[in-house]
């Protein structure tokens, strides 16, 4: 049998896209929230004051940006799942360095909606096996690069 380590990178559409105002931790994190109809930031990445990354939803639409979606055209969801050598004897690293590898920060701008509209953020979510255009995996997200397990010393 093989072991592996295996989450979802974003919130599940039915709470993603609920009342931030009654959430339950850690969905009542409001830096983390955009809008009703958008829903939540799944990865928020901020280097300095100058650079940004953040990864939620896109596509969604309703009667207004107070008011939740029926759907999203491109959820940007990824399921990771790393191959582990033994359940619950290693660690999960974020590897930022592998994700923004070859993108300046300081001459790209910022990633935060339409991703599909520039390279350097097609690529961010290709290192998380997310295909721009759809904002689904790729191959089972199999491809991405921001995580990676690593077994416990012996």
């Amino acid at each position: 049998m093989h072991q592996a380590v295996e989450f979802e990178l974003g919130v599940p559409f039915e709470h993603n896209h609920a009342n931030p105002l009654t959430a339950q931790p850690p969905l009542n994190v409001s830096s983390m929230f955009w809008t009703w109809q958008t829903g939540y930031k799944f990865l928020r990445l901020d280097l300095g004051s100058d650079w940004s990354f953040h990864l939620g939803s896109t596509g969604c639409v309703s009667a207004s940006a107070v008011r939740p979606p029926q759907a999203c055209n491109r959820p940007n969801l990824a399921t990771v799942r790393l191959p582990a050598a033994a359940a619950f004897q290693g660690v999960v690293v974020v590897d930022l360095d592998s994700l923004l590898a070859g993108l300046d920060v300081t001459a790209a701008e910022n990633c935060v909606e339409a991703y599909g509209k520039r390279e350097e953020c097609r690529r961010l979510l290709a290192g998380l096996g997310i295909d721009a255009e759809t904002g689904r995996c790729v191959s089972e997200c199999g491809h991405q690069t921001l995580f990676r397990y690593e077994p416990a010393p012996s």
